[in-house]
């Protein structure tokens, strides 16, 4: 994947209709948790000439638009969708170098991707109500970078985690059954892959 990243030497921006892209964050917005989870996940925006495609978690929509890439782009959803909510102009104009994006007169720091061609974004694919074998599949299913660089990796490590932490409370629960805790890792794992 390293060698079809390239640096930056042209423009890469997108001007839309502010009224389009708030609708378009609106609709992802219903995907993402209202909880304290919800913090955690990110909308990438992938920038192709003349398309955007915005994704959050389990959910995806494209504006046709004035743009041009390749890149794609990583940012806290919640985040993107306080700012597009506070733009006050007819269009929204983004433009993106490396790490950051502008939107009007505010540059963010966010994680950016540039390509030679767009034959290698691909978005990561999670269902609105994923389950614990869903996330824990991704690392099958992506690359490293791809699930770094959607920060990914924070919900793998966390899902992992708490696995490991129900299976030492169930370990400890069911020790005086004579039950191990490779037994019990064992049925979770045969559990979650066998479905």
């Amino acid at each position: 994947m390293s060698e079809t990243l390239i640096q930056p030497t042209t423009a890469y921006m997108m001007v839309c209709k502010t009224s389009e892209l708030l609708d378009a964050m609106k609709f992802l917005s219903r995907a993402v948790p209202k909880n304290k989870k919800g913090r955690l996940h990110n909308c990438e925006i992938t920038i192709k000439t003349n398309e955007v495609n915005f994704v959050a978690i389990g959910a995806t929509r494209v504006l046709y638009c004035r743009s041009a890439g390749p890149v794609r782009i990583s940012i806290p959803f919640l985040y993107f969708l306080d700012i597009v909510k506070n733009i006050k102009t007819f269009n929204a104009e983004i433009s993106i170098v490396e790490g950051k994006m502008t939107i009007g007169n505010l540059t963010l720091i966010v994680s950016t991707c540039f390509f030679k061609d767009d034959t290698i974004l691909r978005s990561i694919n999670l269902p609105i109500n994923y389950s614990t074998a869903d996330i824990l599949r991704l690392r099958d299913k992506y690359t490293a970078e791809e699930i770094a660089f959607n920060k990914l990796d924070g919900l793998i490590n966390s899902t992992l985690a708490e696995i490991n932490k129900d299976v030492k409370i169930a370990a400890g629960t069911l020790l005086k059954y004579g039950i191990t805790k490779e037994e019990i890792t064992k049925m979770v794992t045969e559990k979650i892959f066998n479905k």
